[in-house]
């Protein structure tokens, strides 16, 4: 579920976290397979419950995001760019330092591939921004590559990094 939001006094209810919208824009991502929740706040306010650990309500004010990790239920408040949370609905990915498990599946969803990660790399994190048209995945992970911080090759008809 990726969705962005402008209407006032919405809810949205799911096992791992509540959003409750205080007249606002946001960006709220929260795929099953995704192994993190993100919320990006534009403009307003939104409070959020943590429905995996007990912990006071959450309240985020423009240009801060959470991330709550599905795993430990940490829910944690950090300053963003919001306004690049909102790329997604132009053809465009932006990875705000996320986890490189969570960027394969917005490119297996984007580009309709496989890709395999090894276990040393999946709590690695990356920032970047590209075009969905006008690249192909190749290029996206030749970039992300390019960071010297893992390598990729196609085999066995998918793509495997390491």
């Amino acid at each position: 579920m990726n969705q962005s939001m402008t209407e006032k006094q919405l809810e949205i209810h799911t096992h791992e976290v509540d959003l409750r919208v205080l007249g606002t824009k946001f960006n709220f991502k929260n795929y099953s397979d995704d192994e993190e929740v993100t919320v990006n706040l534009l403009e307003g306010k939104v409070a959020l419950h943590n429905g995996l650990k007990s912990m006071p309500e959450l309240y985020l004010a423009p240009n801060e995001k959470m991330v709550l990790n599905k795993r430990t239920g940490e829910m944690v408040k950090s300053k963003g760019h919001a306004e690049n949370s909102m790329l997604w609905t132009y053809d465009e990915l932006f990875f705000d330092e996320e986890l490189l498990e969570d960027i394969a599946k917005k490119l297996m969803r984007s580009y309709d591939v496989r890709i395999e990660i090894a276990d040393s790399l999946k709590n690695r994190r990356f920032y970047g921004s590209f075009k969905v048209m006008g690249n192909t995945i190749d290029e996206v992970l030749e970039t992300i590559a390019s960071t010297h911080r893992m390598k990729y090759r196609y085999e066995n008809e998918k793509y495997i990094l390491y």
